[in-house]
């Protein structure tokens, strides 16, 4: 059974977490794409909050659609990738202009 998708309200600014077992030797960085990955929407340098966590923050668009992210980070033995998938919903009326 597949898991359900989160669902996050448009425009709410959303905290991306990401945490590894070992610090990698940089910062890994923040990707994400509408859909499965084919159109690339945002990327940032994640902000370390500790040796091992990262964070970065975004305030979503005004699109009702499903996003797909990724956290990347370097090691000696190669790249960890961290992929996940939500989708943005409108629960209450919003003008895109007055907010």
């Amino acid at each position: 059974m597949a898991k359900p998708l989160s669902r996050y309200e448009v425009p709410d600014t959303k905290r991306f977490t990401v945490a590894y077992s070992t610090a990698p030797g940089v910062a890994p960085f923040f990707a994400l794409y509408y859909g499965s990955g084919s159109t690339l929407v945002f990327s940032v340098t994640g902000t370390q909050s500790d040796t091992t966590h990262y964070y970065c923050h975004y305030t979503l668009p005004y699109s009702r659609t499903i996003y797909g992210y990724e956290w990347v980070a370097s090691y000696t033995t190669g790249p960890v990738v961290v992929r996940g998938m939500f989708k943005t919903v409108w629960t209450t009326p919003v003008d895109p202009v007055l907010g």
